[in-house]
């Protein structure tokens, strides 16, 4: 006799045949025919092949039957479920930094070589539309501002340091942070300027994200991009090391949010700077 449609997922599984064990799964569904034991894999199975409505429903599912006491999960296992579908569901998002080294984060503008400090901040808000995201892939518009809010000598500082962006992005393999970035930088404060930029930028974090238990827990993450302004021909790269505590912010229960206090490394290098390359290092913090 024909197989089970759960038992068919698995044998496709095995064979690494992710489409023909996504539509196993949901034939499953279909017929009621797929067990709450399955129900992650079926989940897992829907966003490897794109299918990003099932897949988040099926996690939401999962969720819901923990909390129903039929179904038993560890308690990083949910949390990782509970990332999973705000992962998915996002489809919008903003960030504000604020941080404290040397340099400055006006492009093109004198470097310090951290021997001064400035005060800078950056905000973004970003679009991800749902048709663009893959298993593990997906792509960004945004806009971005970034200034001085305290300049060391020789900089500026306040309204004349604000650099506007208006950018897109992909992050093209599911594996492997990689974005490649492509920004229109329009001028609005006096010192900051109109020019095209293109990034490549490649990072990795730990404890970024809460954990199911705790108000505070250590994170880190290195971050490493190099770029080319085209009408200026300006070249750059930068490479920093942020570490530090993580506080929660919310229930343990509610949507993951948490705010980030860290030191900074920073090394850069900047065709245009009088010290093309320099050091420096830190405080930041982010939510």
């Amino acid at each position: 006799g024909t197989l089970p449609a759960v038992e068919r997922a698995a044998l496709a599984n095995l064979a690494q045949d992710y489409p023909l064990q996504a539509q196993a799964y949901d034939e499953a569904e279909q017929t009621g025919t797929l067990p709450s034991a399955s129900l992650q894999d079926a989940a897992y199975a829907a966003e490897r092949v794109g299918q990003v409505a099932p897949a988040a429903r099926r996690f939401r599912a999962v969720i819901d039957q923990v909390a129903a006491g039929q179904i038993a999960l560890e308690p990083q296992k949910l949390q990782d479920v509970r990332v999973a579908v705000g992962a998915l569901e996002r489809t919008w998002g903003a960030s504000v930094g604020l941080s404290s080294t040397g340099g400055s984060s006006i492009p093109g503008s004198f470097s310090t070589g951290g021997r001064e400090r400035n005060a800078q901040f950056g905000t973004e808000l970003f679009w991800r539309p749902q048709d663009w995201r893959g298993y593990g892939t997906h792509a960004d518009l945004y806009v971005r501002t970034t200034g001085n809010l305290h300049a060391a000598t020789g900089e500026h500082s306040g309204w004349p340091s604000v650099q506007l962006v208006l950018g897109a992005r992909i992050k093209p393999l599911a594996e492997h942070n990689l974005v490649l970035a492509a920004e229109r930088l329009v001028k609005a404060g006096n010192f900051t300027r109109n020019d095209w930029l293109v990034r490549a930028a490649y990072s990795a974090t730990k404890g970024q994200l809460p954990p199911p238990h705790g108000r505070r827990w250590m994170a880190y993450d290195h971050y490493a991009e190099v770029g080319r302004y085209l009408d200026s021909g300006e070249e750059y790269a930068v490479a920093e090391l942020r570490y530090g505590p993580n506080w929660r912010l919310g229930a343990e229960d509610a949507r993951p949010a948490s705010l980030w206090t860290h030191a900074v490394l920073a090394l850069e290098h900047n065709n245009t700077y009088g010290r093309q390359n320099a050091a420096s290092a830190g405080l930041g913090v982010n939510a």
